[in-house]
């Protein structure tokens, strides 16, 4: 996740009156992300529905982060020495006898 400003997020939920204690214990929102409504009591957010609001985003947003990573896990970059097999043709003039080649390419038609 990408360093996000606490006191924008604040501003954003319409809470910006807890900007200086958040501030003053943390860097970005990031930060926040393992905070349960204890931790916020604690910090002086005393409003049982201002602590549950935070604690609404945070889990949103720790479960937008599940997901940006998971998509990243799948599209990894895949590079032509990973497509290739042992056994396929070489290239060249129409063969080649073993090495490695483009066998992936075969592999289902012959």
């Amino acid at each position: 996740m990408k360093h996000q400003s606490i006191s924008r997020w604040l501003s954003q939920l319409g809470l910006p009156q807890y900007c200086t204690g958040l501030e003053q214990e943390y860097d970005g929102v990031e930060d926040l992300l393992h905070l349960s409504e204890y931790d916020l009591l604690e910090l002086g957010i005393h409003n049982h529905l201002h602590r549950l609001h935070l604690l609404t985003s945070l889990r949103l947003l720790q479960e937008r982060e599940r997901r940006r990573e998971s998509r990243q896990r799948l599209i990894a970059p895949v590079s032509c020495k990973d497509m290739l097999m042992p056994g396929g043709s070489a290239g060249g003039g129409g063969g080649g006898g073993g090495g490695w080649g483009w066998g992936w390419l075969s592999a289902g038609g012959q």
